[in-house]
């Protein structure tokens, strides 16, 4: 594990991080049907996406026209726009729920089936009017209860804060969330391929 100590003026960088994002894209919350909705331009050709969380399904439009949405057997419970890879280039990042361990594309090397019901992370570009993989997790250890991209240390990169429970089984291969376990935060930082663990803050019960 990689210790991090924040540098002084990283609470004044972080604030006016924040208020750049809110300046950029901007959340409305709304009624329990539509949950959630953020609009922004991340693939930067000067018109606005409308992201939309409809009964655990997520779509993504350009006006009037369908760009995106999220494949049948995903149950998405949140979304959130931000540089997480700290490319330049703002991403859709996505926590969901699936059954089988892998993203969109299974490894060549992984013989089998792994059909447990689990938590995910996945990230996404735009590109032009196609949302690209950019990193699918496999089935994710600890399920995701929030997430924040934001730059925690002041070095000028986002990190990806998480808050995160433990699994309940309730089936052979189904999981849900563990209400009643313990929630830890944890700072994840990007590496080329994928995420490394760069702080782990506290623990409540």
């Amino acid at each position: 594990m990689v210790k991090k100590r924040c540098r002084p003026g990283a609470a004044v960088a972080l604030t006016l991080f924040l208020l750049l994002v809110a300046a950029i894209f901007y959340a409305v919350p709304l009624n329990d049907v539509t949950q959630f909705r953020m609009k922004g331009d991340i693939n930067e050709n000067g018109i606005t996406e409308e992201y939309e969380l409809n009964n655990s399904a997520l779509t993504v439009k350009e006006g009037s026209k369908l760009l995106w949405k999220s494949p049948e057997g995903y149950h998405i419970d949140s979304f959130a726009l931000g540089d997480v890879d700290n490319d330049g280039k703002v991403n859709l990042v996505i926590s969901l729920w699936k059954k089988g361990s892998f993203g969109d594309v299974q490894p060549f090397w992984h013989k089998g089936q792994n059909n447990d019901y689990k938590n995910h992370l996945f990230v996404y570009k735009l590109e032009g009017e196609t949302l690209k993989s950019v990193w699918c997790s496999s089935n994710l250890d600890k399920p995701i209860l929030s997430f924040t991209i934001q730059d925690v240390d002041g070095d000028r990169e986002n990190e990806l804060v998480v808050e995160e429970g433990l699994y309940k089984k309730i089936g052979k291969e189904k999981y849900t969330l563990n209400h009643d376990g313990p929630v830890q935060t944890t700072v994840w930082k990007w590496d080329k391929w994928g995420f490394y663990l760069a702080d782990s803050l506290r623990t409540s019960e």
